[in-house]
């Protein structure tokens, strides 16, 4: 089984909108850059950019699936 590393600006919750817009503007503008996409290649990363919603699109079925995986596993 291979599981994919990745790697997030995280936040608390309720943080100000327009301090979250600048973090994430910010965030994206550093890993959407030519010097991050270098770093990014020569150190084996696959550059796989996301935004706040495609994460959560990506993360929430994953909690998912790990919480239940842990509750099976408590049966055992």
């Amino acid at each position: 089984m291979t599981l994919e590393s990745g790697f997030y600006v995280i936040a608390p919750k309720g943080l100000p909108k327009d301090v979250q817009d600048k973090l994430v503007s910010a965030s994206l503008q550093v890993v959407r850059s030519e010097e991050f996409r270098k770093f990014a290649r020569v150190s084996g990363y696959v550059h796989d950019v996301k935004g706040p919603e495609e994460v959560k699109t990506e993360l929430f079925p994953q909690i998912k699936m790990f919480s239940d995986l842990i509750e099976f596993l408590k049966q055992k």
